[in-house]
C-alpha cells in the first residue's frame, strides 16, 4: 500500500508539472530532430491556436532557443520553421492549415489576404531578430 501511495504522489507531481508547462506565459523551445506532428501539437497548445496538418506534411524539425519566448514569438518561430522545411501556413477563419509550400500557392482557397498576413509575420520576425542582434 505504501508503494501505491508513492506512485500516486509521483504521478500527481508529474501531471502538475506538465500542466504548469502548458500554462506558463513564456517558453524555451528546444527540439532536435522531432517529428513535425509532435512539434505542431506542442505549438498549438502553447499558442492557443487550432492547427490542421495536411496529410502530406511530414518530416522532422529542429529548433533551438536560448531565450524565453512569449506566445506570439513561439508562433512566429513555428511559422519560420515550417517555411524553411518547405511548408506554408494558410490562415482561415479560426484555424490554420499547414500544407506543402507549392500547394499554398496553388490553393484556390488561399486568399491573398492570408498570404499577406504570413508575410507580415515574417517581416515582423526579421525586425525583432535585427533589433536583438543590434542590442
Amino acid at each position: 500500500m505504501q508503494t501505491f501511495n508513492k506512485i500516486l504522489l509521483v504521478l500527481m507531481f508529474s501531471f502538475g508539472s506538465i500542466h504548469s508547462l502548458y500554462s506558463q506565459d513564456s517558453f524555451i523551445l528546444n527540439y532536435e530532430d522531432v517529428d513535425i506532428k509532435k512539434v505542431t501539437q506542442d505549438i498549438a497548445q502553447f499558442s492557443k491556436k487550432t492547427i490542421i496538418l495536411d496529410p502530406r506534411v511530414k518530416g522532422r524539425i529542429t529548433i533551438y532557443s536560448n531565450a524565453n519566448l512569449n506566445r506570439t514569438q513561439v508562433w512566429d518561430v513555428y511559422l519560420r520553421t515550417i517555411q524553411v522545411n518547405g511548408f506554408s501556413a494558410i490562415v482561415e477563419d479560426s484555424f490554420v492549415r499547414v500544407v506543402p509550400e507549392n500547394e499554398a500557392t496553388r490553393d484556390k482557397n488561399a486568399s491573398s489576404e492570408s498570404l499577406v498576413i504570413i508575410r507580415q509575420l515574417f517581416y515582423r520576425y526579421l525586425i525583432d531578430q535585427l533589433k536583438r542582434f543590434c542590442q
